[in-house]
């Protein structure tokens, strides 16, 4: 039985003259994990923002039997909001007419806690959390008001494994209990343990509908570019040349070193989190460093600024000719980043306009192209398919290439070791082991490591 029917859904953005979807048509069955994957810019997520009803469509019918609830990789949170104000805002409990019952909706809460396994601080603010634990909080969110139908956008992007395994369990329980889940994801490997289905999508149009234990997971990557995928390798065993900076960080010396990778991993609230502030404030007041930050929306771009502008943002000068914009310059400076990085937005388009994963290749293009001596990197493939890794991998393979240094933080385990030369991992905020990529050590390895187990 089909609890969802969209049929020709047409989507056209006047404001970056995009036709995100066209002619689109999606059927999702009772009950079913149905995985939604395609490009950067596919327009997976304005389907499901449709579908929520969040954003309109041109044309099109639209038939839904049940409640949406949707978690976006855009996070709509209010930082100076505790976690629990955040959850049941909207949907708050009162006694007494208006006064809102705290205890009523905390009991409810933690019964999600403890079906879940979630452990989070309901006082915390959420400007306090990291973006893994931010995104845990939109997820409690939606299971809070009960929504029947539950739209999850990149849902593992910015979780550590341990995190996305209990995701995982998670979404598999409430199948079982009788939801329906839709997910939008990159990450085929992870969501084909999990999933019935999978539709790909392509430049806004329906490609096919495949069941995924019949399908070959790199047919899929195929389907969604339309092209063979090239994996970009970095060495990661080359000899540590001469220091560029040493910074301290729980109660230890750090140096990064010319033509390093150090990476920095653990588990979520391992203390990346703090380590990433104490570098973005580094950042602001050392030349030699540029900054990509895990939260994007937030930090890394002005949404309701022309794309131009987010390009050039520490470079406003080079662009200046007595107090004047030199904008023809502008634009082709922020035309070859587009070309170069492959962004699918124009140069007088709205950033906020962009797809997630458009976001971030706007955010990488633009510190790469600053040339710092020092790159610092926050999870910088979260929300990116595979093809648009690989070629954020190749920029940074040449960049390293330039004896620069680069501080990679990344809750993925796989990245870290695919990247990094030296990798520190850390448990409840403080270094628990360094080791070098030369040491052969596993991606399992380092998770044991991330979970506080040391072996002898």
């Amino acid at each position: 039985m089909n609890i969802i029917r969209m049929n020709n859904i047409s989507k056209y953005f006047s404001i970056n003259n995009t036709q995100a979807l066209d002619s689109m048509s999606l059927e999702i069955e009772k009950g079913e994990i149905h995985a939604i994957v395609g490009e950067n810019g596919a327009g997976k997520s304005t389907l499901m923002k449709i579908l929520h009803g969040i954003e309109h469509y041109d044309s099109g019918n639209i038939t839904i039997l049940g409640r949406t609830g949707m978690v976006s990789q855009h996070f709509r949170l209010i930082n100076e909001f505790s976690i629990l104000d955040n959850i049941i805002i909207g949907s708050e409990p009162t006694k007494h007419l208006f006064i809102i019952n705290r205890s009523r909706a905390k009991a409810r809460i933690d019964k999600i806690f403890t079906q879940y396994g979630f452990q989070l601080n309901l006082k915390t603010k959420v400007t306090d959390l990291s973006v893994g634990q931010k995104q845990l909080v939109e997820i409690i969110k939606v299971i809070y008001n009960d929504a029947q139908i539950l739209i999850f956008d990149e849902p593992t992007a910015a979780l550590s494994e341990q995190e996305s395994e209990k995701l995982r369990e998670m979404i598999i329980s409430l199948k079982k209990n009788g939801k329906t889940v839709i997910i939008i994801s990159h990450k085929i490997k992870d969501i084909s343990a999990i999933s019935d289905r999978f539709t790909i999508i392509r430049k806004g149009q329906y490609i096919e509908t495949v069941i995924t234990k019949d399908v070959d997971l790199k047919e899929i990557s195929h389907h969604m570019s339309g092209k063979d995928i090239v994996e970009t390798l970095i060495d990661t065993q080359s000899g540590i040349k001469e220091p560029i900076k040493t910074f301290q960080f729980a109660g230890k010396s750090i140096t990064i070193h010319k033509g390093e990778i150090l990476g920095f991993t653990g588990y979520g609230g391992c203390g990346l989190h703090q380590l990433e502030s104490l570098l973005e404030k580094q950042a602001l007041i050392d030349p030699k460093m540029s900054y990509a930050p895990s939260d994007r929306l937030l930090k890394g771009v002005e949404i309701n600024s022309k794309l131009k502008n987010t390009l050039i943002a520490k470079k406003r000068r080079d662009f200046t000719h007595f107090g004047f914009l030199k904008n023809k310059e502008i634009d082709n400076y922020a035309q070859d980043l587009i070309n170069r990085f492959d962004i699918k937005g124009s140069v007088n388009c709205q950033t906020g306009t962009l797809s997630g994963g458009n976001l971030q290749k706007a955010v990488i293009a633009r510190v790469l192209d600053e040339n710092p001596e020092i790159l610092i990197l926050s999870s910088p493939t979260w929300g990116i398919d595979i093809n648009s890794t690989n070629e954020i991998y190749a920029n940074i393979k040449e960049f390293k290439k330039n004896n620069r240094g680069i501080i990679l933080l990344s809750y993925d385990v796989e990245e870290i070791k695919k990247l990094s030369n030296r990798i520190i991992v850390m448990y409840k905020n403080r270094i628990i082991k360094e080791v070098t990529n030369e040491e052969k050590i596993t991606p399992r390895v380092i998770g044991k490591l991330s979970a506080g187990i040391i072996d002898d």
